[in-house]
């Protein structure tokens, strides 16, 4: 991740729900990237399949990516 410029912004597994439905994560992580490219770059990287391959075999969730309004 930091190869492609990611650094963790928030990482949290004190989570509260205020609205919308589905399960509740367990844990939530925040990384920022200083572009989408970077963000392509890292998660196509050969280096880093190995254990995005572990992740998704051991657990659920989403992935999303974006940039601020404005």
């Amino acid at each position: 991740m930091r190869e492609h410029g990611g650094e963790y912004f928030a990482v949290s597994e004190n989570i509260k729900r205020y609205e919308g439905d589905g399960p509740d994560p367990d844990a939530i992580v925040l990384f920022t990237f200083p572009s989408m490219e970077a963000i392509d770059a890292f998660v196509s990287d050969a280096d880093y399949r190995p254990f995005r391959t572990a992740r998704r075999a051991a657990s659920s969730g989403n992935l999303f990516a974006f940039t601020p309004c404005g």
